[in-house]
């Protein structure tokens, strides 16, 4: 149990006596009642703060009737349900009236008040709820989730992953010798333990299947029409890097690309014909920084994943966790200090240069967008998530040659090795859908770069 002496340092923050408006810090009540447990807990979990009990809402003082029994009644029950102790209980006058003011400091630990958990939100009192209540003890115990221990040890490392690192590290992190073990890499960025397991943030970054730990651990990416028409949809799965890899390359098959597509002596186009001179419609460097950001900074807490959906005027990438209470939006678009939600995992990807420096990441995404003639990108802060909203460059805005898809490029190079196909030949060759078959296939006849034959089930295409 925490003791008012402990708590003496906090007690400059109540220093004044002068009714409050009701805040995060301030909350009043006309009488002392279950309610008022909860507002000190909250109290003790938040910022800590001063209750009057005897004034209305309105700020008008109706008294508080009980004598020094009663106030002896009242630190005992905070004592007995709360385990901790208040850092003053006065008893004032305000217009004629007796006035009880009970301060509490925040505590150094959770406070809770018969199993469950409160705090301040503006000037009303919020049970946590269950999604984000391992987050909120990790945090007031001083812990971060990504450093504590996982059950796996070194026999569920991708080997391909750590060798990847090794190249990509080798300029901040000198002291990397080709000759290092696995264990020694690992140990080295402090993501083992000294029993050789990995904490969470080595198998998240080095795993071969981190989902068995955290199986929301991955990202949804989906080609939307619209706000509730799905087009298509991938998951990227496995260690972080390999989801970055595997979500830029699903991303890149559901936005545009401007190619020249230059035609060889026979007429046909080549596979490295058709991968020359590429341009994102959305600003490339501004979308990968902002899919690092969601890997990197989501909350592994909560049973959310990372999504990304791919419209026709917008890409949205959203992550579980919104942001630290110690930044707004607005820090967003100026150089802030760094409040890493997952260290371990931040510092390790930092080495690799896909990170240049904590907190200038939105900074590279503004930069990104304006660079090449796109909007600045959206941020939104919800209470539990994360928004980053990215609009069209205008590069693209009066294509000189025609705008492919990856897919697109995929169904052309194969086309032009077949005198003629159907749908049914293209999506078993292609491992497509047949409903995402038709459909690539149609806007390709609408670009004029295939062309039907025969109708309904008779219908083949050529290039």
């Amino acid at each position: 149990m925490e003791s008012s002496e402990n708590q003496s340092a906090n007690l400059s923050l109540f220093a004044g006596t002068d009714l409050e408006p009701e805040s995060e810090t301030a909350e009043r009540k006309q009488s002392w009642n279950e309610d008022c447990l909860k507002v000190l807990a909250a109290f003790a979990n938040t910022r800590g703060g001063t209750l009057w009990i005897g004034v209305h809402d309105d700020g008008h003082t109706v008294g508080w009737s009980g004598d020094g029994r009663a106030q002896e009644a009242i630190s005992c029950q905070i004592s007995d349900t709360l385990q901790c102790l208040p850092i003053g209980m006065t008893l004032q006058t305000r217009d004629s009236l007796p006035v009880l003011v009970i301060r509490m400091a925040r505590a150094a630990s959770p406070v809770a008040i018969r199993g469950r958990y409160y705090r301040r939100l503006g000037n009303s009192t919020r049970e946590i709820p269950d999604g984000e209540l391992p987050r909120f003890l990790l945090e007031r115990t001083g812990q971060n989730w990504d450093e504590l221990p996982s059950d796996f040890g070194l026999d569920a490392v991708a080997e391909k992953t750590v060798a990847d690192f090794r190249i990509l590290a080798r300029e901040r992190l000198p002291d990397l010798s080709p000759s290092d073990t696995t264990a020694l890499v690992l140990d080295k960025l402090q993501l083992t333990l000294s029993d050789t397991r990995l904490n969470r943030a080595g198998l998240l970054l080095f795993g071969q299947n981190p989902q068995r730990l955290v199986r929301s651990a991955y990202v949804q990416i989906g080609r939307f029409g619209d706000e509730t028409t799905i087009l298509d949809e991938k998951p990227a799965t496995g260690n972080l890097f390999v989801q970055l890899e595997q979500t830029m390359q699903a991303i890149r098959g559901y936005v545009f690309v401007r190619y020249d597509i230059p035609k060889t002596a026979a007429g046909r186009s080549s596979l490295e014909d058709l991968q020359r001179h590429e341009v994102w419609e959305f600003p490339y460097d501004a979308v990968r920084e902002a899919v690092l950001n969601a890997l990197v900074h989501r909350d592994y807490t909560s049973v959310g994943r990372v999504q990304i959906r791919v419209y026709n005027d917008r890409l949205v990438i959203s992550n579980p966790g919104s942001l630290p209470e110690s930044l707004t939006i607005s820090d967003l678009f100026k150089e802030h200090n760094s409040f890493p939600r997952n260290p371990a995992i931040a510092q390790t990807i930092y080495y690799t240069q896909l990170i240049e420096k904590w907190g200038t990441g939105t900074i590279r995404m503004r930069n990104a967008c304006r660079a090449e003639g796109a909007a600045d990108p959206e941020f939104e802060a919800r209470p539990n998530e994360f928004v980053v909203t990215l609009r069209k460059s205008r590069i693209l805005q009066k294509p000189s040659a025609p705008i492919l898809t990856s897919e697109d490029r995929q169904i052309l190079v194969w086309a032009s090795s077949q005198a003629s196909f159907t749908v049914s030949e293209c999506l078993e060759a292609l491992h497509l859908t047949r409903r995402r078959a038709r459909y690539l296939i149609q806007r390709l006849v609408q670009k004029g770069l295939l062309t039907p034959q025969g109708e309904n089930r008779q219908r083949r295409y050529h290039s």
